[in-house]
C-alpha cells in the first residue's frame, strides 16, 4: 500500500506466488482506496537466466501460481519492492534502474553483503540498510537503493 499511495495516480503492480495473498491484498488496497491504481498478479517472478519456482517461500496455503514472468517482462517502474523469501539473489541481478527496496533474507540464501554488492555492481547507490525485523538476530535487513 506504501507504493500505491507514494505513486499518487500512477499505477502498482504486484507479483505474489502465493495466490491466497492476492485475494487479501487485493482486499486490503480497496480499505485503503487505491485499489484503482493496483493491479495484483498471482505469478511467480524469476531471474531472467534462473528458475524460482523452488523457492517460493513465505506463509501460503500451498497453492502456488502457475504463471511464471520474467524480470524482463515486468513493466518499467520508478521504485521496485522486493520481498522474495530468499529469491531475492536470482531477481537482483537483473535489475537496472530506478529505485529498489530489498528485504534480504540471509537466513534463506539472500545475505545482505551478497544483495549490496549486486546492486552496487549494478550501478546502485546504496542509500540505506535497515534491521526488517528489529530485534531479531538472523540477517534479515531493508536496504534501499538508487540506480545512478
Amino acid at each position: 500500500m506504501w507504493a500505491a499511495r507514494q505513486s499518487g495516480s500512477g499505477p502498482v503492480y504486484t507479483y505474489d506466488g502465493a495466490v491466497s495473498k492476492i485475494e487479501k491484498f487485493q482486499e486490503t488496497a480497496r480499505l485503503n482506496r487505491v485499489a484503482d491504481t493496483v493491479t495484483a498478479n498471482a505469478a511467480i517472478v524469476q531471474g531472467d537466466d534462473v528458475d524460482t519456482t523452488e523457492t517460493v517461500g513465505g506463509t501460503h496455503d500451498g497453492n502456488i501460481a502457475e504463471t511464471i514472468v520474467s524480470m524482463a517482462d515486468l513493466p518499467r517502474a520508478d521504485v521496485y519492492l522486493l520481498d522474495c523469501e530468499g529469491a531475492e539473489t536470482d531477481l537482483v541481478p537483473d535489475l537496472d534502474q530506478g529505485r529498489v527496496v530489498v528485504e534480504t533474507h540471509g537466513d534463506k540464501g539472500a545475505p545482505t553483503d551478497e544483495i549490496t554488492a549486486e546492486l552496487q555492481s549494478n550501478g546502485f547507490r546504496i542509500d540505506t540498510t535497515y534491521d526488517a525485523e528489529p530485534g531479531v538476530s538472523r540477517d534479515n535487513k531493508v536496504v534501499i537503493a538508487t540506480y545512478e
